[in-house]
């Protein structure tokens, strides 16, 4: 837990480095420098179960919000090259939000099936349990895809802008 809370920080400190380059990249930093903080109360600090339950909720919506955010920096940031690369970033930030909202979603109909269930005493039809059970998959899936795809971006664009810094290069020692 703490080598994880160290690569985190690391990952933050990269991003307000980039921060110079697009302003977005520092409030993901941010984001993450709170979640950081979130998670370090609860590894290091005896805590109520209470407590613990908000602080990771926090948690997980601070890192979903860093990771949209990520998302349109790296999408402005390849913009300036290659703007294919920056179309597949704009589709991956797409399909996080629809992956959040379809957890949403899920989670109000699962909470609307508790209440009609308990206070006014029918089930809802099976056609919300289908819903539910199809947005858990849907959630299930793009919850293990996106970070394979925000990788194999990543590497798309650092590798793209590495080689324009070395053509970059190569024209200022021609010219000089």
């Amino acid at each position: 837990a703490v080598l994880k809370l160290l690569c985190r920080a690391a990952v933050a400190a990269a991003l307000f480095l980039l921060s110079r380059e697009i302003r977005k990249y520092g409030a993901a930093a941010i984001c993450d420098v709170i979640s950081l903080v979130f998670s370090a109360l609860c590894l290091f600090l005896p805590l109520s179960d209470l407590f613990v339950s908000a602080a990771a909720l926090v948690e997980m919506i601070l890192s979903l919000v860093s990771f949209c955010i990520q998302c349109r920096a790296h999408m402005l940031l390849a913009e300036r090259t290659d703007p294919a690369l920056s179309g597949k970033w704009r589709a991956l930030r797409r399909w996080t939000l629809a992956a959040i909202f379809a957890l949403l979603v899920n989670m109000t109909l699962l909470l609307a099936g508790i209440f009609f269930d308990s206070f006014l005493g029918f089930s809802l039809s099976s056609s919300f349990l289908v819903i539910g059970t199809l947005l858990t998959v849907f959630t299930g899936l793009a919850g293990l895809a996106i970070p394979v795809v925000f990788l194999v971006f990543l590497g798309q664009t650092a590798s793209r802008l590495a080689f324009l810094a070395r053509e970059a290069g190569q024209k200022s020692k021609t010219a000089g």
